[in-house]
């Protein structure tokens, strides 16, 4: 991931982007990570790995309410919060609208009827297709709502898209290994993909290789748009120059249910990151 952040610096292609600030940008990236060991948080600079943690933990609650994310210990949405927006458009204070969580756990739903529309849990799906199904090639869940997408439906349509379980065969020849694709339409890469997107997509790997008894293999991330804004490039190149320590391993206790998992079932061992960075995020 660190070769294609500088390959976006060197070569990417500048555009004047929707938050104003501007980018470089490049199509279709892919990433490939080795999680069997050990997972994909940053080392080169130290980050809150914990707030990330429980917006991916937000995300499988269900919830569309900034409110509920901030309950948890994570301010990492404030930046989206608008309850000029939420009130505007008919959803409570602090909601997102049709966000992340919503159209995870209550797919199609409406959010103003729930009790006759709540729509279809795709974390469900997914975890009964893995204890039933693993020959399928249609293991997956879609955090993007295309019909729910415009301006007065959701504050920030998801970036990251959609992920696709794919099991493996072990040294026996049974489906007991994992490995997941992520598609991210839109790729903040030095802030979203490197410092969230990257573990959201092994922590909720590992979380559902217990729930399913497999073991985790490998994280495919393609970022479809990967750009870099322009008001992080001096931070990158700082960042590029920098030793590499080697990325930790997660020590995660086991829940009866992937609901049940708190910030506190989580736990980096061998992790030694250098010095934190203070980035700005382009809103």
């Amino acid at each position: 991931f660190d070769d294609n952040m500088k390959n976006v610096l060197e070569n990417g292609f500048q555009l004047n982007d929707r938050t104003g600030v501007g980018c470089k940008y490049l199509p279709g990236i892919l990433t490939t990570v080795d999680v069997s060991e050990r997972v994909p948080v940053p080392t080169r600079r130290a980050t809150n790995w914990k707030a990330m943690l429980k917006e991916y933990l937000w995300f499988i609650s269900g919830s569309n309410n900034i409110k509920d994310l901030n309950e948890m210990g994570s301010k990492v949405w404030d930046f989206w919060r608008n309850d000029e927006w939420s009130s505007k458009n008919g959803f409570e204070e602090g909601s997102i609208g049709y966000g992340y969580g919503t159209n995870l756990i209550h797919f199609g739903c409406d959010l103003n009827d729930m009790e006759n529309n709540p729509g279809f849990n795709q974390s469900d799906y997914v975890i009964n297709e893995l204890k039933n199904n693993r020959n399928s090639r249609r293991i997956l869940f879609n955090f993007y709502r295309p019909d729910k997408s415009g301006k007065d439906d959701t504050v920030l349509p998801a970036c990251h898209t959609q992920y696709q379980f794919i099991p493996e065969p072990d040294s026996d020849g049974n489906l007991t290994k994992l490995s997941v694709c992520v598609t991210q339409r839109s790729c903040d890469c030095f802030i979203g993909g490197l410092s969230t997107n990257l573990q959201g997509a092994a922590f909720i790997l590992y979380m559902i290789c217990q729930q399913v008894d497999m073991t985790p293999s490998k994280l495919y991330h393609f970022g479809s748009h990967f750009h870099l804004y322009n008001n992080h490039e001096a931070a990158l190149k700082e960042y590029l120059g920098r030793g590499y320590p080697n990325s930790p391993i997660l020590k995660l206790n086991k829940k009866n249910s992937i609901y049940e998992y708190t910030a506190d079932d989580f736990e980096l061992l061998d992790y030694e990151p250098l010095e934190k960075m203070k980035v700005g995020v382009a809103v």
